[in-house]
C-alpha cells in the first residue's frame, strides 16, 4: 500500500461516537392533568408512539399500545395488544376502559391512515374515552409554497405536495369534527398536534423506505450523490419526536382536565384545546442546508454534502425525467428516483410555522433542544451512517483496563465484546446495584435476560465508549 506524505491529510470522513447523558435522553416531566394510575392507549408505530409511551411511563400512567409486538417495543409492564386500527374488533378491545387515545402511529399504507382514524374515534366514543389526540403533520398546509409563519387557521392546501398530506388532512378534519359530537350523543374531546418535519431514533427501523422520511432521506441521497435543491438558505421548523410526544401529553392532560370539570357548578369556560389544531416545532428555525449538513456530518458524510446543490428549476426538470424513467422501467424492476418533485419542494421552500397557540393553549416549550434531538437521533443510526467513514471512538480496551473501573464513581461493563460507561446510569437503574456487582466485567448473559424490555438496550447504545480488544 502506498504510504501517505506527512502532510496529506486523510480524506476518509469520519463518525465521531458521542456519549451521551442518560438523564437528557431519558428526559421526563410531570404532566399534572394526568395523575398516576390514568389509563392511556397509544397507537404503536415510529419515533413520536415510541417517545409518548416513554414519556407516560415515567409519569406513572397506564399505558396500553395497540400494534403488532414488533412496531410496538411495548415495555414489559405496557399492556400490548396485538392488532391494528384498521380492524373495528381491535380498536374495541383496545379503547376499552382507557381514558385517553393518543393515537400516535399509523398504517404503513398512506391510503389507510383515515380508515384506521376513523375507526379509532368511532370505537372511542363508544366506549366513553374522554379525550383523543391525534398526532397530524404541517404538511396538511403545504402545497408546495413558502410557508412565513402560518397558523392552524389557515386553509388546507387544493393540492397537496405530498399526496400521503392529503389521507392525513382527512383523518384530521375527523377528528376535530367528532369533538363532543352531539349528533352521536358523544362527549369525548378531541384535538390534533400538527409536527413540523420531524425525526427521531425510531425512524431507522420503520418498514417505509427510507427515501420516505426526512433524516433517512438526507442519508439516501447523500450516499447517491444528490445535494438538497437551492441554496440552502430558506428557513424551515423542524421538530424532535419527544418533543411532539410532549406537545400529545400537554393536549391530553388538558382536554382529560376538561372533561373531568363539565359536572362542575358554574359550568366551566370552554376548553382551548379541544376541537382545534396546534403547531409544534423545536421553536428553532434553521436554514434546511444546515439542518442537512449537522445530520450528514454526524454520519459520516463529507462536508458539503448538506449544502445546497442545483437549482430548482434544473432539479424540477430532473425530478420530471426520473420519474418518467422510474414509469417506464416499472414493468421490469422497481425503480426508486432519488431526486422526486416533493424533495425539490421540500427542500427549498420556506416551512415556518406558528406555535403561539400551543405556547398559549397547551403552555407548551420543547423538552428537548435540537443539538439534543439530532445526538439522539443519529447516535445508534448505524444503517445510516456513510459506509466509508470511521469510526471514532476511545478504545478498544482489553479486559484488563476494563477490569479497574469497577467503583460507584467509575463503572464500565463489557456486553457482547462492547465496553460501555455506565457510571452515569446507576442510580436510574431500575433493578437497584445489578450492574455495579457486575462492574469491571463481563455482562453480556446479563443484559440479554427476560428482565430487560428492548429499550434497555437503546439507553445502553447511550453508554457506548468502544470495543474490547479481542
Amino acid at each position: 500500500m502506498p504510504s501517505t506524505d506527512a502532510g496529506e491529510k486523510d480524506a476518509t470522513p469520519v463518525v465521531e461516537i458521542k456519549r451521551l447523558d442518560p438523564g437528557v435522553v431519558n428526559r421526563t416531566r410531570e404532566y399534572p392533568g394526568l395523575p398516576r394510575g390514568t389509563n392511556v392507549l397509544v397507537t404503536a408505530g415510529g419515533a413520536v408512539s415510541a417517545a409518548t409511551v416513554s414519556l407516560l411511563e415515567s409519569a406513572g400512567c397506564t399505558v396500553t399500545v395497540l400494534g403488532v409486538a414488533r412496531a410496538a417495543s411495548a415495555p414489559p409492564n405496557c399492556n400490548l395488544i396485538e392488532g391494528s386500527a384498521l380492524s373495528r374488533e381491535s380498536c374495541a378491545i383496545a379503547v376499552a376502559g382507557q381514558d385517553v387515545v393518543v393515537h400516535a402511529g399509523r398504517p404503513s399504507s398512506p391510503r389507510a391512515v383515515a380508515e384506521a382514524t376513523k375507526n379509532l374515534l368511532q370505537a372511542a366514543a363508544a366506549a366513553s374515552v374522554k379525550g383523543f389526540v391525534y398526532a397530524s403533520s404541517a404538511s396538511v398546509l403545504f402545497g408546495g409554497q413558502d410557508l412565513k409563519q402560518i397558523s392552524e387557521d389557515a386553509p388546507y392546501p387544493s393540492r397537496f405536495a405530498d399526496p400521503s398530506a392529503a389521507y392525513i388532512a382527512e383523518a384530521e378534519k375527523a377528528v376535530l369534527e367528532a369533538n363532543a359530537d352531539s349528533s352521536r350523543s358523544s362527549t369525548m374531546l378531541t384535538c390534533s398536534v400538527r409536527a413540523a418535519p420531524s425525526y427521531g431514533a425510531a425512524d431507522e427501523g420503520e418498514e417505509a423506505s427510507s427515501e420516505d422520511r426526512l433524516i433517512p432521506g438526507l442519508a439516501f441521497r447523500a450516499r447517491a450523490g444528490v445535494r438538497p435543491v437551492g441554496d440552502g438558505n430558506n428557513a424551515v421548523d423542524f421538530v424532535y419526536a419527544g418533543n411532539v410526544a410532549h406537545a400529545l401529553l400537554l393536549a391530553a392532560q388538558s382536554m382529560l382536565q376538561a372533561s373531568l370539570a363539565t359536572a362542575a357548578t358554574p359550568p366551566p369556560p370552554p376548553p382551548a384545546v379541544a376541537g382545534r389544531a396546534f403547531h409544534v416545532t423545536d421553536m428553532e428555525p434553521v436554514p434546511y442546508g444546515e439542518f442537512a449538513a449537522r445530520a450528514l456530518s454526524r454520519l459520516g458524510y463529507p462536508d458539503g454534502a448538506g449544502s445546497g446543490g442545483m437549482s430548482v428549476l434544473l432539479a424540477t426538470a430532473l425530478a420530471l425525467l426520473l420519474r418518467v424513467l422510474a414509469l417506464v422501467v416499472s414493468p421490469v424492476f422497481e425503480f426508486r428516483p432519488a431526486l422526486t418533485a416533493l424533495r425539490v419542494a421540500e427542500e427549498s421552500a420556506v416551512r415556518r410555522l406558528d406555535t403561539s397557540r400551543a405556547r398559549e393553549g397547551l403552555g407548551y416549550t420543547p423538552l428537548w433542544s435540537q443539538e439534543e434531538g439530532l445526538d439522539i437521533t443519529l447516535h445508534g443510526a448505524t444503517a445510516l451512517r456513510n459506509p466509508r467513514a470511521k469510526l471514532k471512538h476511545i478504545g478498544p480496551f482489553t479486559a484488563e483496563e476494563v477490569a479497574r473501573h469497577s467503583s460507584e464513581d467509575d463503572a464500565w461493563i463489557i456486553v457482547d465484546g462492547k465496553v460501555y460507561d455506565v457510571t452515569s446510569y446507576l442510580h436510574q437503574h431500575p433493578g437497584g446495584d445489578a450492574i455495579l456487582r457486575n462492574a469491571g466485567g463481563d455482562s453480556t448473559e446479563g443484559m440479554h435476560g427476560p428482565q430487560h424490555p428492548p429499550s434497555a438496550m437503546e439507553i445502553l447504545q447511550t453508554l457506548y465508549i468502544g470495543l474490547l480488544e479481542a
